[in-house]
This record gives C-alpha cells, structure tokens and sequence, in this order.
C-alpha cells in the first residue's frame, strides 16, 4: 500500500484527505492518505522523521509548516508552472520521499492559475495580493514571473504585496527581485510594492484583481478584514462599471465575509476549491501515479477534468 497525509496545525479543516481518497478509488490505487496535526515546529519535524522511517510516499504541508518544510528538504523540483520552485520561493506544499531524501515541491501556483487564468488574461494588470506567508510567496512568485507577454497589455502593470507586518512584505519582493537576476522572467516593466493593510485605500484604486492569501476568514472569531471593505468600490473602472474581481483562497467556508462583501458590490469572486483541488491533483500525481511530472497534463490532465465535477460537487455538500 503506497501512504501519503497531510501535516499542519489546524488540520481539522483540511479537506486534503477526502481529496486524495476519492481519487485514490478513481485511479483504482491500493493506497492511503490521512491528516496529521503537529501542535509546532519540533513536533513538524519528528513526524517528518517518522513518515520517513515508516515507508511514506511523502506528504502534503499546510498553515504554519510550508516555509519549514522548505528548510528541511534535500533539494527542490522548479518544472515550469506545475511546481514553480525558484530558489528563493522558500516554501514547500509537497514533499516527496525518496531514498531517504525529502524532495521539495510547490504546485499551490498551479492550482491558483489553473482556476483564474482567464479572468486573470483581461484587462490592465494591477493585482494586490493581502498577505506575505507561505501561500503568498507561490502566487507572488507565480505571477511576477508568468510568461512576459501576461503583463505586457499594461503600460504599466504592478504587482502590490500588503500585509500586516510590512517587513515581511517587503523580504517577500527582496526575494522575487533576487530571483529575478538568475532566472530573467519577469516583464521589465512589472513594478513591485509592499506595504501593510493600511495602505490598501491608496493601492487599490486602479486595481483589477485582489487576492486573499491569510487566514482571516476561517473562523468567525476571524473573520473581519483589517480594513474598511467598502473601498473595493474603488477597484478598477470601465465606463464606470467596478471590473475588479476578488479571490479568497480560503475553502471553508465556501463565502467568507471577504467574498459575500464583495458579492454585494456586484464584483466576481473566487472561493480556494479550484486551487485546493488542482494544487492537490499534482500532489495525488507525485505520490500516487508518478513522481515524474513533465508529462502530468499530457497524461493524467484529461482524467482529472473527467472526474473533478463529482469531486467539486462532493466538496462542497461536505464543506456546507
């Protein structure tokens, strides 16, 4: 039986498991994938060790342990959009175990992308992303260095990164821009911002896509932004129709406070079920079916899209 699970803290939320079984009985694999809580750091790390020692295909890594996880791995796998790993990404969601050695993966950008390409492919490009954590760091990093042509309808296109604490945000462009001098994929006239949460009402005129990557929102006592959502109204207008659209990559709940405001302004929300499912379709890939995953559209992309419909709609009857 080939094992694979999930480790974080909270776990309870995670509907990794129910993912990875389903498709476990759709490929007709003799296989396993359970959720592990692990209350800190120490803890991360001793179960690590033991999914190693018990003969683990590898596993998932969730809220707080993605930037941990990229510490301990012995190497990392950067192919493309499916696991967009540049070395300064230091975030890992997948981690393959293999002779003992931990490999490091990040397809939390390809879930991201695989949902919104099209949305994301209109209009001018100005995105701000709330948060600067591990999620952050994928889409961030996935963004400034999409293909140039992406951002190259934009006289001036800009990618704005706020969050609570703004050192974090600004470590976070540190490192896009550091990769940058090794990879050369970003526009050379994409311009990159940080700031914290207060800077929103300034930032977001002119802005066309706005992206949730923190927590708040998972829990009722969590639930309210920090700041004033009425200023979506200033988003991006075309002949004075607001066409920002806003993004949540919270799941559960399906409608966080974030979304149902902006529902209310009449703006396009996305919810995290696409991420969470093509983000975890890669993972199922590497675990489960093969570890090799240049050819993972050409060969498993067309099943997957056969059957996701049932598992969206299995989703979202459990998440309520």
């Amino acid at each position: 039986m080939i094992k694979a699970a999930v480790i974080g803290n909270p776990i309870k939320h995670s509907r990794s498991p129910l993912i990875h079984n389903f498709w476990l009985e759709k490929f007709n694999v003799d296989g396993s994938y359970e959720p592990i809580k692990a209350e800190n750091n120490k803890e991360f790390e001793k179960t690590v060790t033991r999914l190693v020692d018990d003969g683990y295909s590898g596993f998932n890594v969730t809220i707080p342990y993605k930037e941990l996880a990229h510490k301990i791995c012995d190497e990392y796998i950067d192919i493309g959009h499916i696991s967009h790993y540049p070395s300064d990404l230091k975030a890992a969601n997948t981690v393959k175990i293999q002779n003992g050695k931990l490999i490091g993966y990040n397809t939390d950008f390809f879930g991201f992308y695989k949902t919104i390409k099209s949305p994301l492919n209109a209009f001018n490009k100005n995105i701000i992303i709330l948060g600067a954590g591990g999620a952050s760091r994928s889409i961030a990093f996935g963004l400034a260095n999409l293909k140039k042509y992406f951002w190259d309808s934009s006289s001036e296109p800009i990618l704005t990164i706020l969050n609570r604490n703004e050192d974090k945000a600004k470590t976070l462009i540190d490192d896009i821009y550091r990769s940058n001098l090794t990879t050369k994929k970003m526009n050379e006239k994409l311009k990159l911002v940080s700031g914290n949460f207060d800077d929103i009402y300034e930032r977001i005129k002119g802005c066309n896509y706005i992206i949730n990557t923190t927590p708040i929102g998972m829990s009722e006592e969590n639930a309210q932004m920090p700041f004033d959502i009425n200023c979506l109204k200033d988003g991006l207008t075309i002949k004075g129709n607001n066409i920002m659209k806003v993004y949540d990559i919270i799941y559960n709940p399906l409608e966080t406070v974030f979304l149902k405001e902006a529902e209310k302004m009449l703006l396009l929300t996305h919810n995290g079920l696409g991420m969470l499912i093509w983000q975890a379709a890669v993972a199922f890939n590497i675990f489960f079916l093969d570890s090799d995953i240049e050819n993972f559209e050409d060969k498993y992309l067309k099943k997957f899209n056969e059957i996701n419909p049932e598992l969206y709609a299995k989703l979202k009857r459990e998440i309520g």
